[in-house]
């Protein structure tokens, strides 16, 4: 059985923990795709002024 570390060492069974690691992995998700978003819309604008330059 693995140990309860970190900022779950607090919890006494995984059970409880889970639901913070939820929450925590959902953030990571988040911030992920707020990353790529940003990165995609960026990259969407260059090309469309890449687009427009060359008319």
């Amino acid at each position: 059985m693995f140990e309860i570390t970190g900022s779950y060492a607090s919890y006494k069974t995984h059970e409880e923990a889970f639901s913070h690691f939820t929450g925590a992995v959902e953030e990571i998700i988040q911030r992920d795709v707020e990353m790529y978003v940003t990165k995609v819309t960026q990259e969407n604008k260059k090309s469309e002024q890449e687009k427009n330059s060359d008319v």
